[in-house]
């Protein structure tokens, strides 16, 4: 299960009389176009309950969620944000050269300094926000306004499976466009299709951060390769598109996230925006396999990973699949 801490925003002794550094936890710094996160002065994260040794500085790829009291009547929370991949350091960080500056309840001009480092934040609306009924697990439960992933192991999955779904909600948002587009294009020539898994792999700034580069033809060619048939089950029946053919979509087996394709490009120097990793799968897989409960999920990677692995390895991306079923949560 990914390592997560939970940090209670404007709470504690510390908020009582300051602003409070976390005024700034949900803005882009302009400089290093990167996201804070800006805790109490005195008050540093212990990164040994993230799974960081004594001597480390720092860990990374933490789940930091950030909450809020609902009101002053009531002590449940709120999740507000998140950022997904953070890096968390063991004492606090200074905020001079990033220019962090901040006014505080006395009118005095104060530098933030910071314990939390983001390439990305979330926001999240009302309309979507988990409410954390805090007495369910412990009335004082947010000591030092933060709680540690292994405290309260049943809060542990309603989090992690709760940003699970916003996570992938948005990227089906994004993907559901792309889908669209690809019902108009034909399939990559056989140049391409050979040379794709060789590309170097290329990235694009979005406003949530950045994406990888891929070449809709690739994902189109691995439809035409299935016959426009489901990969999950050639049975499945879906509707007829506008160019007459049934209606498919491609999916990425290893999802084609940033951090999915540095990883592999670094281990075997391979991009997995290629043919080999694009699967041909009906709407009702294609959901399943984003947004499916864990059963759901398993089922129709097991068959996947069946026939898929043996092309991977072909082209020297040898990986098993424990490593496949890790990045869809499935340990």
């Amino acid at each position: 299960m990914k390592k997560y801490m939970l940090v209670d925003l404007f709470t504690g002794s510390y908020n009582e009389e300051n602003t409070g550094h976390e005024i700034l936890n949900d803005v882009k710094n302009s400089i290093t176009r990167k996201y804070y996160g800006y805790l109490p002065p005195h008050d540093d994260p212990n990164i040994q309950n993230l799974g960081a040794s004594k001597n480390d500085e720092y860990i990374d790829d933490i789940l930091i969620v950030f909450v809020r009291r609902i009101s002053d009547e009531t002590p449940c929370r709120i999740v507000t944000g998140f950022y997904p991949n953070a890096r968390v350091y063991s004492k606090k960080q200074s905020g001079e050269k990033l220019g962090r500056r901040f006014t505080d309840k006395d009118g005095s001009v104060k530098v933030a300094s910071y314990t939390l480092e983001s390439e990305r934040y979330y926001p999240v609306t009302s309309e979507f926000a988990l409410l954390i009924e805090t007495r369910k697990y412990n009335s004082h439960m947010f000591r030092k306004q933060r709680v540690y992933c292994g405290k309260y192991p049943e809060l542990d999955d309603l989090v992690i499976d709760y940003i699970g779904r916003l996570i992938d909600g948005e990227a089906l948002e994004d993907d559901i466009i792309a889908q669209q587009e690809l019902q108009e294009i034909k399939g990559a020539n056989n140049d391409t299709i050979q040379e794709a898994p060789n590309r170097m792999v290329k990235l694009e700034n979005q406003p949530s951060g950045k994406k990888v580069l891929r070449n809709p033809e690739l994902a189109k060619s691995a439809i035409i390769r299935a016959q426009n048939q489901c990969e999950v089950d050639a049975s499945h029946v879906t509707f007829i598109n506008k160019r007459g053919k049934p209606y498919m979509e491609g999916h990425h087996l290893i999802p084609c996230t940033e951090k999915n394709a540095t990883s592999i490009w670094h281990q075997f120097n391979r991009n997995i925006d290629c043919i080999e990793n694009i699967v041909s799968l009906c709407p009702t897989c294609h959901r399943a396999i984003h947004l499916g409960n864990h059963t759901e999920k398993r089922k129709i990677l097991n068959g996947l990973l069946i026939r898929r692995l043996p092309g991977l390895k072909q082209i020297n991306i040898n990986v098993n699949e424990k490593y496949v079923m890790r990045l869809y949560g499935l340990d």
